[in-house]
């Protein structure tokens, strides 16, 4: 058996640090990137419906001579590209949201 006494050495390295600052900052950090994270499968789920839902009206929808499903409404476009499946849905004047 060892008879040794712990050493208490303190300074930069040696002991844990606290800093409530960046603690409260970090945690602000995870809460939003967790929303995000939430939020994230939230929007996958209302894209793939959106596709589902084009590919189930394509034939009242046709598609463009490039090969896209397009549909109009309220003054925006839902576009659903050939290749990969790429979705837009942007406002007809020009302002735009993607995939």
């Amino acid at each position: 058996m060892s008879n040794q006494t712990e050493l208490e050495i303190k300074g930069p390295g040696v002991e844990k640090t606290n800093i409530e600052e960046i603690d409260n900052a970090a945690e602000s950090y995870v809460a939003f990137r967790d929303q995000r994270v939430r939020t994230l499968a939230q929007e996958i789920e209302a894209k793939d419906k959106v596709v589902s839902l084009l590919h189930a009206h394509e034939e009242k929808l046709g598609r463009a001579p490039d090969g896209a499903i397009r549909y109009e409404y309220d003054g925006k476009v839902v576009e659903l590209a050939p290749t990969k499946e790429k979705l837009r849905v942007k406002d007809i004047d020009g302002g735009e949201e993607e995939e």
